[in-house]
C-alpha cells in the first residue's frame, strides 16, 4: 500500500507568513514597517494581504532581501463573515465565494480559507467548504484569534474535510495587525527557489508545513514509513481519519508505518506549547 509523500521534492526550506495587514486596511504598522520587521527577523517571504485592498509590493521590494507576495484578503468589508486569502494576484475583485475562487485561479493565484473558527464555530463549516472548489486549503492555525472571539486552532475542521476525502492543505498564519501579533506562526516551504512563482507552486502542492515555533529537521517517507526528526524535544502525534490519534512518541524523532488509513498527518508540541503540523500523507489508489 503506497502513500503520497508531500515532501518528496528537491529544494530548501523557506520561512514566511501569508496573512499580514498594514495601515492600508486595519493594521497598525505602515507597509514599510511591516516589511522591515519580517526582514530583520529572518523571514524569507511575506504576503501583505490587506482587507479588500491591493497594496502593490513592488516599490517595497528594493528595501528587502525577502520575496514579497502580492495579494489581498477577501472580506467584503464585513467583519463577522468568512474570509479568504487571494495570493499571487494584483487586483481586487468580488462576487460570491466561488466567483472569487474562480477569479483567483484564472489570474494564476492561489486561495486559502481564513480562520474557520473565528467568531463562531461554523464560520467556515465543512458543509460549506465542500461546496467550493479551487482553493488550496485552510488556516489550521490563525494566531490573532487568540485575542479575539473564537478558536485559533482549526485542525478539527481540517480532519473533517480530510476524512471526507477532500485533499486540502493546512497553513499556519499570524494574521498580523498589531506589533504583538508578529512572529507567532509561519509556514516552512520546500522549494528550489524563493521566487513568487516557485513559492506559490510549492505552497499549493502542499510541500510545506505550519509552525508556531517547532522545526522539522527532516520529514518524509522512507521505505513506506513516515519518518520525522525535530530540532527540539516534543510530544509527537500521528493523526488519522476522524482526527484519531493513531500513535504517539516523545523525543526528537519518530516513525510510523501506515496501516491502510486514507491519510496520516503528523503534529508535534513541546513543553512550551510550540507546535508544528505536517501536511497529510495520502493513500494512493492501487
Amino acid at each position: 500500500m503506497r502513500y503520497a509523500d508531500p515532501y518528496a521534492v528537491a529544494g530548501q526550506w523557506y520561512k514566511g507568513n501569508l496573512h499580514t495587514h498594514t495601515t492600508q486596511s486595519d493594521g497598525r504598522l505602515a507597509p514599510e514597517q511591516v516589511v522591515a520587521w519580517y526582514d530583520q527577523n529572518g523571514y524569507d517571504f511575506v504576503a501583505i494581504t490587506d482587507h479588500d485592498t491591493f497594496l502593490d509590493p513592488t516599490p517595497l521590494q528594493g528595501a528587502t532581501r525577502m520575496t514579497l507576495i502580492p495579494g489581498f484578503e477577501f472580506s467584503r468589508g464585513v467583519i463577522a463573515e468568512a474570509h479568504m486569502l487571494c495570493l499571487g494576484v494584483r487586483q481586487v475583485y468580488g462576487g460570491s465565494y466561488q466567483e472569487v475562487l474562480n477569479f483567483t485561479r484564472a489570474l494564476g493565484g492561489m486561495a486559502i480559507l481564513c480562520h474557520p473558527n473565528w467568531v463562531r464555530e461554523d464560520l467556515w463549516s465543512p458543509d460549506l467548504m465542500v461546496e467550493l472548489h479551487d482553493y488550496a486549503g485552510i488556516e489550521i492555525y490563525n494566531h490573532v484569534i487568540n485575542r479575539l472571539p473564537g478558536r485559533a486552532l482549526a485542525t478539527d475542521d481540517w480532519d473533517a474535510m480530510l476524512t471526507r476525502g477532500y485533499p486540502i492543505w493546512g497553513y499556519a498564519n499570524q494574521d498580523a495587525h498589531r506589533p504583538e501579533d508578529f512572529g507567532h506562526a509561519w509556514n516552512m516551504v520546500l522549494s528550489p527557489t524563493a521566487t513568487i512563482s516557485d513559492l506559490l507552486y510549492h505552497l499549493e502542492k502542499g510541500h510545506c508545513y505550519g509552525s508556531t515555533g517547532l522545526v522539522f529537521a527532516d520529514i518524509g517517507m522512507r521505505d513506506g514509513t513516515i519518518q520525522i526528526r525535530l530540532e527540539d524535544e516534543a510530544e509527537i502525534r500521528f493523526v488519522g481519519p476522524g482526527g484519531q490519534v493513531l500513535g504517539t512518541a516523545s523525543g526528537r524523532q519518530a516513525s510510523w508505518l501506515p496501516d491502510g488509513q486514507s491519510y496520516i498527518r503528523v503534529e508535534a508540541e513541546n513543553a512550551a506549547g510550540q507546535r508544528a503540523w505536517s501536511q497529510p500523507f495520502w493513500r494512493l489508489s492501487e
